[in-house]
């Protein structure tokens, strides 16, 4: 038996984290691994070791896969203690970009893994307008062939309804004065009611 081999999956790429999450889970199954999924936020510490402890009766090794474990919490080294040495694989998985405080906080001996939104997302959703079709179809043609239409379709819902509270109450948007900026300037070159339209018709795509 091994030492435990703890990775970390975080980003705002869920579709792509997820997948890479999957795929392990089904390697390790094929390698005989019994798995223990637990939800981060109701789990601790403690019960994260005693899920990872080695199968004594069985001979077999334990891989336990953490959910939303870091959200809410702030960095410390102290509550990490002791997965180290403990036999099996833990998998932190992450819906979200961990802050620095938090990755700065990991024993360098873990494994992480980034899942950032490919920057061909941003550029189809900026392209986005009236007058702008064959650009936004061609634009959308490449990030399909590359990501997931999950992805794809649930940054695009995301990025309407950002344009229709900046075309409808602008002031109002919790974000950097920048972002603001060039989603107002986007929105108005829609119509509130194609803005409306826009979003009901990727809602019944959904």
């Amino acid at each position: 038996m091994s030492k435990s081999s703890i990775l970390i999956l975080h980003g705002e790429n869920q579709a792509g984290s997820r997948r890479r999450l999957v795929l392990l889970r089904e390697e390790l199954e094929k390698r005989g691994m019994r798995i223990a999924v637990l939800e981060g936020k109701r789990t601790t510490i403690e019960q994260i070791k005693l899920a990872a402890q080695t199968d004594s009766l069985l001979g077999s090794e334990t891989a336990v896969i953490v959910e939303e474990f870091f959200s809410g919490k702030k960095a410390s080294k102290k509550p990490l203690d002791g997965l180290d040495d403990l036999f099996g694989i833990v998998i932190f998985w992450e819906g979200h970009e961990l802050s620095n405080s938090i990755l700065s906080s990991f024993p360098k001996s873990w494994k992480i893994e980034i899942f950032s939104i490919p920057q061909t997302i941003f550029r189809f959703l900026d392209s986005i307008a009236p007058a702008n079709t064959k650009t936004v179809l061609k634009l959308l043609d490449d990030v399909l062939a590359h990501e997931s239409e999950f992805l794809v379709l649930s940054m695009l819902t995301w990025h309407v309804r950002y344009l229709i509270w900046a075309k409808v109450d602008p002031k109002t948007l919790a974000m950097p004065d920048w972002k603001k900026g060039k989603l107002t300037t986007q929105a108005n070159k829609f119509t509130e009611l194609q803005l409306y339209g826009l979003h009901k018709e990727i809602l019944s795509v959904e």
